[in-house]
Order: structure tokens, then sequence, then C-alpha cells
């Protein structure tokens, strides 16, 4: 018997096989390409390992687990939200953001929740039908809910709100859906008093810049903002 289960190993003796001689770098890469290319892995992953997290992170990867639920009872067998189900899923997140601007509820947790909703804005672009402007409703309850709770943040606590913020910014896809100027009403109110969270969004912006490649349009889009940000700040700057 031992003979024959050596020549017929089980697919689970064949994967503690690989995990026992593959090293330790190159089984990280793969699972980390895996879960970047497989949504429904990497919301398992996530919420298997949060308490690896710390506790912002955490809670935004469960709350992107409650949102992946949500998104699978309005998406077709297709991988499409039809116009019907986009209203009903318009409805369930609404709920949940109306939620968290509630004041019975402590204000990390309404963050990471606007924030889990953010990261889930540019698979709404790709697959819902949008024909009533849903995306746009959302941004705006969105950045008026993280408008409301970073005033009440510590200063630690307010610059990791606004880099996380900035790193979903510069993603390309959110200026694809014409959201980032959105959260740039957000990241100029921010960083208006502060000349190193000025710096920070400069500095990003003109990485962003630098990535527009020979896209014209893109250029002169980052130039326009860039300006945009730099007169907001001076005409709010004390005299």
């Amino acid at each position: 018997m031992g003979h024959e289960n050596n020549d017929n190993p089980t697919e689970q003796q064949q994967l503690a096989r690989i995990l026992k001689c593959l090293p330790q770098a190159e089984l990280n890469n793969f699972v980390l390409e895996a879960a970047l290319c497989d949504d429904d892995f990497r919301e398992f992953f996530l919420v298997k390992f949060s308490d690896l997290l710390s506790e912002g992170w955490c809670e935004e990867s469960l709350y992107r687990a409650r949102l992946r639920k949500i998104l699978a009872q309005y998406t077709n067998s297709d991988g499409y939200i039809s116009h019907r189900n986009a209203a009903g899923l318009n409805q369930a997140i609404t709920s949940l953001l109306s939620t968290a601007q509630k004041a019975t509820i402590p204000v990390h947790e309404s963050i990471e929740l606007s924030i889990a909703v953010l990261s889930i804005m540019p698979e709404l672009g790709e697959k819902m039908d949008d024909s009533e402007g849903y995306l746009y409703s959302l941004m705006e309850q969105i950045c008026t809910v993280l408008l409301e709770c970073f005033d009440a943040l510590g200063a630690d606590a307010q610059q990791d709100c606004l880099e996380r913020v900035l790193g979903i910014y510069a993603e390309p896809s959110y200026l694809d859906l014409d959201l980032d100027s959105f959260l740039l009403v957000l990241l100029k109110d921010w960083a208006r008093d502060d000349k190193a969270r000025q710096s920070a969004c400069l500095h990003t912006q003109e990485a962003m810049l630098k990535g527009c490649g020979n896209d014209q349009w893109r250029k002169s889009y980052m130039i326009e903002q860039i300006n945009g940000a730099l007169a907001y700040w001076a005409s709010e700057a004390p005299p």
C-alpha cells in the first residue's frame, strides 16, 4: 500500500511536496500574483489572515469581504450588473454608507468602510450599467463621510488616511472613470494648512504626470490638476 501511495500521490501530497521544496521568495511572489489576478482568492486571503494586519487595514479587509458578498448578490452569471440590479446594489451600498454617518459609529470604522467602498469603484465602473450615474452619487457620499470624519482623527490617523486616499487617487482606473476629481477635493482640503501634506500630494501628482507617456490629454489634465491644487492652497494660505 505504501508503494502504491508513493507511485500515485494524492493532490494533497503533491501540494505538500511542492511547498516543502519551493523557495520562500518564489512562493511569496506566486501568492501575490495569484491574489492580484483573482478577486475571490484575494478577498479570502485578506480575511483569512486579517489578524496580521494593523487594526485599520484589518477592518477595511473585513468590509471589503462584506461588499464582495453584496456584489455577488447583484451580479449576473455572466459577471455583469444589469440596470435593474445596479439600482439595488446602489441602494445597498448607500445604506451602508448612511450607517457610517451615524454618530454612534466609531470614526475609524466609518473611514474603513468608506475606503473599502472606494476600493471597489473601478470594478463597478467596469461591470455595472451606470446609466443612472450611481458611481458619481456613491463617490459624493464617500467623500462626505471622509470629510466629516477626518477632523475627528488624531494627527497620525489623519496622515494615514491621507496617504491611503492619495494612493487610491494615483491609480489610473479612477482617472479613467472620471472619479479622481472627487478624491482631489479631499486631498486639497486635508493639505490646506500643511506644507508636508501639500508636498506629498504634489509628489504623487508629478509621478502621475511622468507616467502619462505620450498621452497628451492626460498630460494636460494632470498639469491642470496640479496648477489647480497650487492655486487653491495659495488662496487659502494665511496673509
